[in-house]
């Protein structure tokens, strides 16, 4: 069982920040984060892969959370009026497919799924009039 006392989180876990962990619940890293994340992963070159919430794009940050790579984002797409980004899935080929949730109120006609390759160029995309939220995805191989 992972025992984390109330100063621990109140310290160590902050709102916006991949909190990196131990199997005993030791931190190993906390690497802040400009917006909410739902899904984090380090990389086999420490850096990490974070999903973005708001800014709709996933990004690639060093250890001590500069932003080295960008996959998706409402600056980088403004055609594709994407929403809120919760899910992601890095491919064999160094792709990156991005889920986007039309939840909470979001507006707009963009897409469910985005592949972009790893220069963040827009491969392919798909939605669903039926569908209004898409949070994860697994790409099966």
């Amino acid at each position: 069982m992972i025992n984390i006392s109330k100063k621990d989180c109140y310290i160590r876990v902050k709102p916006y920040c991949i909190n990196e962990m131990d199997m005993n619940g030791n931190v190993l890293a906390t690497v802040p984060l400009s917006d909410k994340s739902y899904k984090a992963l380090r990389l086999k070159s420490s850096n990490y892969l974070a999903s973005s919430g708001d800014s709709a794009a996933v990004f690639e940050l060093n250890p001590a959370g500069r932003i080295v790579k960008t996959y998706g984002g409402r600056k980088n797409h403004p055609d594709l009026d994407l929403t809120f980004n919760s899910g992601w899935q890095k491919l064999p080929n160094g792709n990156l497919i991005a889920t986007y949730w039309h939840g909470h109120g979001y507006k707009g006609d963009g897409p469910h799924l985005v592949e972009y390759t790893s220069d963040n160029q827009v491969v392919w995309t798909w939605s669903h009039p039926g569908v209004k939220q898409v949070t994860n995805l697994l790409v099966l191989e």
